[in-house]
C-alpha cells in the first residue's frame, strides 16, 4: 500500500502537470480522493459533495450530477496523463468506473525508462539510414544507390527555398503509426496490438468513448512504427538537402508540435493516416481526404465536391493502385511546408519521387492549361500510381492547382 509521504510524491507530479494545473476544482478533488482512499471507510458521493464541493444537507445526488460529472472527468485527466506523460512514476492512481476509491497501482518498471526501453529500437533503424547516408554523401565512391545526382542544381522549383542557403532548420518529419497495448499483462509477455483505425491521441479518445468497456482494457503507447517508406523517402531526399548545408533535424509525426512550425521548414513523409496534427494544414487546401474507404475529394471555393479519387476495389494481391499527393505550402514566417503523402507504401513513395523528378514543371505544363512560373510557387498536385510495395511502375498526374501564398490553418 502506497505511504503518505509516496502519495504526497505521487500527488505533486500530477497536479502540476498540464492536466491539473489549471483546474483547481480537480486538483482538490483529487487530493481528497486519494486521502481519503488511504482510510478504512467507504467514500460516499454526499460527503465528496459536501467535504469539496460546499453541499449543504440537502443534496440529492439522484437530481444533482455535480459529483458524478466531475468524478468522469477526473478519470479521463488521469488515464490522458499516464498516456503521455514522459514523467517517471513508481505509482499509478486510477478511480476504477462506478466507485470513488482511488486504487493505486505500483508500477514494476516506471514510465519514462519503459518510453526509452520501447522507442529506442524504432529509432535505431533511423539512425543507421543517416548515418549511410552521410558515408554516401562524403564518400560518394563507395556506393551510387541514390537516384538524386551529386550536385548542387535543384531538380526543380519545389526545392528552391529548402535547398537555398539559410539559417532555418529543415525537420524532416516522418509519419509513424500508434499502437496500443492491452493494460493486463502477462508476467512472462507484453503483448502490442495495431487498430489501423486509431492513429492519434484524438483516435483513441474517440474509440473510449464508443467502448468504454475498453478503458480498463488498453492503453495507448508512446511507441510508434515506422513503415519503409520513410526510410526510403529519407534516402532519396536527405542528399538534396545535405548540399545545401542548413540545419537538419528528425522528428516523428505524433510528437512534432505546432512551435515547430513557427521558423522551420517542414518535410513529412508518410501515409495520410499518419500526419497527426499536419493533417490541419490540409484545412487551407483544395483537397479532403478520407481513410475509409480511402478516398481524395478535391472541392471548390463553396466546399462543394468537383472531383473525387476512390480507392475502393483499385488493389488485388501486392499489385496495387494508389494515389501520391505533393503538396508545397507556405507557413505563418514564410517558412516552406512539403507535404509528400500516399494511401499506401507505393503511393508514398510516388509522392517522393514525384517532387524530385527533374521533369516534373515540364509534366505540370502539359497537364494544366494555368501558366505556371519557373521559380518558385505553392501548388497542390494528385497522381495516381500502380505498383507494388514502394516499387512504382506507372505514375500519371490527375489534379495540379496553384495555391495562395498564406492558407489557414487549424490548431
Amino acid at each position: 500500500m502506497i505511504t503518505e509521504n509516496e502519495l504526497k510524491d505521487t500527488l505533486s507530479k500530477l497536479l502540476n502537470s498540464s492536466e491539473f494545473h489549471d483546474s483547481k476544482r480537480h486538483q482538490d478533488l483529487l487530493t481528497y480522493l486519494a486521502y481519503e482512499s488511504l482510510k478504512p471507510d467507504p467514500i460516499k458521493e454526499t460527503t465528496i459533495a459536501h467535504d469539496v464541493f460546499g453541499q449543504g444537507p440537502d443534496f440529492d445526488p439522484g437530481k444533482d450530477t455535480t459529483v458524478r460529472s466531475y468524478i468522469s472527468t477526473l478519470r479521463k485527466k488521469l488515464e490522458h496523463y499516464y498516456l503521455t506523460t514522459e514523467d517517471s512514476y513508481e505509482y499509478k492512481l486510477e478511480i476504477p468506473k462506478g466507485h470513488y476509491v482511488v486504487k493505486f497501482t505500483k508500477e514494476r518498471q516506471t514510465h519514462k525508462e519503459k518510453r526509452i526501453s520501447l522507442s529506442t529500437y524504432i529509432y535505431v533503424s533511423v539512425i543507421v539510414v543517416l548515418a549511410a547516408i552521410l558515408i554516401i554523401h562524403f564518400f560518394p565512391g563507395l556506393s551510387n544507390s541514390t537516384n538524386i545526382e551529386r550536385t548542387s542544381q535543384i531538380p526543380n522549383p519545389v526545392w528552391t527555398e529548402l535547398i537555398s542557403k539559410s539559417d532555418r532548420t529543415t525537420i524532416f518529419v516522418f509519419g509513424d503509426y500508434v499502437f496500443l497495448s492491452e493494460k493486463k499483462q502477462l508476467p512472462d509477455r507484453e503483448v502490442y496490438l495495431r487498430d489501423p483505425s486509431i492513429n492519434s491521441e484524438e483516435d483513441f479518445q474517440n474509440f473510449l468513448k464508443e467502448h468504454p468497456e475498453s478503458i480498463n482494457k488498453y492503453k495507448l503507447l508512446n511507441f510508434t512504427y515506422l513503415r519503409q517508406s520513410a526510410y526510403l523517402g529519407l534516402a532519396d531526399i536527405l542528399p538534396l538537402l545535405l548540399k545545401s548545408n542548413n540545419p537538419i533535424d528528425l522528428q516523428s509525426a505524433s510528437h512534432i508540435e505546432w512551435k515547430d512550425f513557427e521558423n522551420h521548414n517542414i518535410i513529412f513523409v508518410g501515409p495520410f493516416k499518419t500526419l497527426h496534427i499536419l493533417s490541419a494544414l490540409l484545412a487551407g487546401t483544395n483537397l479532403k481526404y478520407s481513410n475509409y474507404p480511402p478516398t481524395l475529394t478535391i472541392v471548390d471555393e463553396s466546399g462543394k465536391a468537383s472531383s473525387t479519387f476512390n480507392l475502393d476495389e483499385m488493389r488485388g494481391g501486392n499489385y496495387q493502385k494508389d494515389y501520391g499527393a505533393v503538396l508545397k505550402l507556405r507557413g505563418s514566417k514564410n517558412n516552406t511546408i512539403l507535404l509528400l503523402i500516399g494511401f499506401g507504401e507505393a503511393g508514398v513513395m510516388s509522392a517522393v519521387r514525384t517532387s524530385l523528378d527533374p521533369q516534373l514543371l515540364t509534366k505540370i505544363k502539359s497537364f494544366t492549361k494555368t501558366e505556371i512560373p519557373d521559380t518558385t510557387f505553392d501548388f497542390e498536385l494528385i497522381t495516381e500510381i500502380e505498383g507494388a510495395d514502394q516499387t512504382v511502375f506507372r505514375s500519371e498526374i490527375k489534379y495540379f492547382k496553384l495555391l495562395p501564398k498564406t492558407l489557414k490553418t487549424i490548431r
